[in-house]
This record gives C-alpha cells, sequence and structure tokens, in this order.
C-alpha cells in the first residue's frame, strides 16, 4: 500500500516555521468524512511512535469506529488524533466510549487542545442517550494515556486508591470480557494478544520507565510488560460531576453543543 512519507526534518521545519503553527485545533468529525490522504497521515502518525505496526490492521481498526477526533494546524494538517466508538459491546445499564489508537507528534506535547476537545467530544457523544450513565473505556500501552484518570477525572479504576475504582471495576471488567474474551487476563487486568498490535518504539518505553510519577509508576506495577505491547484495562465515569474543574466547562459546552454540527 502507498504510505505518505513526511521527514523528520519536514516536520520539525512545520513545526518551527511560525508560532501560529504551534497551535493545533481540536476537531470532531464523523469516520465516513475522512479522506484517505488524512487516512495514510494517521497512519505514520502512529508508525513514528510504536514498531510493528501493520497498515492492513490499523484500516481495518479505523473501520470499527464512529468519530475521530483531530488535532489540526492551520493549515488543517493532521498532528495528532483520537479514535472513538459507541457501545463497542452492550453492557446493562451503561452506555460506553471505546478509545482506540490515540497519537500525538511528540513535537507537539504539551501544545495542543487534544484535552479541551476530547472533553468537549464526549459531553457531545453523550446527548446520544440521557437515560443511562456513560462510561469512558480505555485500554493504556503506556502511561501517558493512563494519566488522564488521575489528572482530570475524579473516579476512575484501576487507581492508587482502590475506593476510587470500586464501582467502575466490574462494569470496565464485564466490557473487557465481552470485547477481548481470550485475549483478557482478568486476574492481571490486562490485555495480552498473541500478535501484538503495535508496541511503543524504545523513546517513548524508556518515558514510562524513567518517570517519577507516582501514578506512572502504579501504571507500571498494574503493566509490567507494556513495553510487549501488553495493554492496562481501564475506565472512568462521563459526567460532569466526575470532572476536575478546569475542565468542567468544556465537557458541558459539548452538551449543549450536541453533535449537530458534526
Amino acid at each position: 500500500m502507498v504510505k505518505l512519507l513526511i521527514s523528520q526534518k519536514n516536520k520539525k521545519e512545520n513545526v518551527k516555521s511560525g508560532s501560529e503553527n504551534r497551535k493545533l485545533t481540536f476537531k470532531l468529525i464523523k469516520l465516513t468524512s475522512l479522506k484517505e490522504i488524512q487516512i495514510l497521515r494517521m497512519y505514520n502518525l502512529m508508525c513514528d511512535s510504536y514498531d510493528n505496526m501493520s497498515e492492513i490492521q490499523f484500516r481495518e481498526d479505523l473501520q470499527t469506529k464512529d468519530y475521530v477526533g483531530l488535532l489540526l494546524n492551520n493549515l488543517n494538517e493532521i498532528y495528532g488524533f483520537t479514535t472513538i466508538k459507541v457501545n463497542s459491546v452492550r453492557i446493562e445499564g451503561v452506555n460506553s466510549i471505546f478509545s482506540g489508537d490515540t497519537i500525538i507528534d511528540k513535537n507537539y506535547w504539551g501544545k495542543n487542545n487534544l484535552v479541551s476537545g476530547w472533553v468537549k467530544a464526549i459531553g457531545q457523544i453523550s446527548t446520544l442517550d440521557t437515560t443511562k450513565p456513560w462510561v469512558w473505556f480505555l485500554i493504556s500501552k503506556g502511561h501517558r494515556t493512563y494519566m488522564f484518570l488521575p489528572i482530570y477525572f475524579n473516579q476512575y479504576y484501576p487507581s492508587i486508591d482502590r475506593d476510587k475504582g470500586k464501582e467502575l471495576m466490574p462494569i470496565i471488567r464485564s466490557i473487557a470480557k465481552k470485547k477481548y474474551k481470550n485475549n483478557w487476563f482478568e486476574k492481571e487486568g490486562i490485555l495480552r494478544f498473541e500478535k501484538a498490535l503495535g508496541n511503543m518504539n524504545d523513546e517513548l518505553c524508556n518515558d514510562t520507565f524513567n518517570s517519577r510519577n507516582k501514578h506512572a509508576k502504579f501504571f507500571l506495577t498494574k503493566n509490567p510488560g507494556f513495553y510487549k505491547g501488553e495493554e492496562l484495562v481501564c475506565g472512568t465515569w462521563i459526567n460532569e460531576d466526575n470532572l476536575h474543574p478546569r475542565i468542567k466547562n468544556y465537557f458541558i459546552n459539548g452538551v449543549h453543543e450536541g453533535l449537530k454540527n458534526v
């Protein structure tokens, strides 16, 4: 298959071309709105950070999603994205949002609107059904994904503080069992695949191994085989009260807007 190749030199030149190019804007779109050149760009972003990637596998997985959140510069070039599936499996009494592949060009770490955009997006999606609570089900290959939970949510699973995940644990584990079947190892709380679905490169692995953050260390104890592509099953409630104050308004704005512009 054809690949969209972007050199490290060109990427650095794009990032340094002006302060206006350093700000990325989050845009939620339906999967069906993606263009071929965008899919190729997304795949190459994954290849920049993960080893053993398969383009066929990436495309097949992408087609199972409902929405994509894109991080765009002022030229509408993609420098990050996250994929979203609504109710990937049915669990009685709850709705779920599943986060698939998520990546940001490392030149833009800490200089983007992924968090605010994504929180608004889950607010928008939650308007699809207001009769049942929503949970966010995510799987983490590295601590940076897991860190979204302690930084931005009050109750989540798994947590250093076990009380924070009491009610969530059976729900999240039920989703994992139903969705991943034999790849779900309940005792360890992880997913392990016969063939790794892409594993982080050495640079990102070392980032997790060397972190001194207490939550990153907790992640490492829960998923010591992350460097082999093993994934920690995680989750949290999606509602206004469970969000930290500094991002709560993004969720509220998403609820008010709904999906009318997506």
